[in-house]
């Protein structure tokens, strides 16, 4: 168990507006892309007109406004998920959330290869093992939890109360020994 940590620490500490504001953008940009791609390759200079060539621009419009829109998707999950976890700092949870309890977690990535390719980060993303009560998480799995700027993560043992957005995420993970709540997924896209 964690030891109690400052009132400062109730809450998620910005990742929620942090990761929808990161996935947001990322999903306007390549909307933004697929359009530009569409009107050089079709409109003017035509270079894609005809043949092959036409093949050739719809699947990668498609692809790219594909992505764009599950981007955009993800992104209002993260609202819901903001909207959500604004419950759990008045009540420390509520109806739909679920006993769980947390394994050994492991940083998601060290600090390894060429200094350039390098990402540094003060605080890396981690991946926790985690075994709810019932609902999607009942099975055991492993999530990826979003780094908090005060450092905080989930620790071995902790008792947490889990509150599943989709059954694909994401998970807003409540300690309810000092009301941290983390913000976890299974999309490695979440982590952009």
């Amino acid at each position: 168990m964690s030891a109690p940590t400052p009132a400062s620490a109730i809450g998620d500490d910005g990742v929620l507006s942090r990761v929808r504001a990161r996935t947001t953008v990322s999903g306007l940009t390549m909307m933004c892309v697929t359009a530009l791609f569409a009107l050089t390759g079709w409109v003017w200079p035509a270079w894609l007109a005809g043949g092959p060539g036409l093949v050739i621009g719809v699947v990668v419009v498609a692809a790219a406004g594909g992505m764009g829109l599950v981007l955009l998707r993800r992104a209002r999950l993260w609202g819901l998920a903001a909207v959500r976890a604004s419950s759990w700092a008045g009540d420390l949870g509520g109806p739909g959330w679920v006993n769980a309890v947390c394994g050994q977690a492991r940083p998601m990535r060290r600090n390894s290869g060429p200094p350039m390719l390098r990402r540094v980060s003060k605080h890396a993303q981690i991946v926790l093992p985690l075994k709810a009560q019932f609902g999607p998480l009942a099975g055991g799995e492993a999530v990826m939890v979003h780094a908090r700027a005060d450092a905080l993560a989930p620790t071995r043992d902790d008792d947490l109360r889990v509150y599943a957005i989709t059954t694909r995420g994401p998970f807003l993970l409540g300690r309810p020994v000092d009301g941290a709540l983390f913000v976890a997924d299974r999309w490695i896209f979440a982590a952009l």
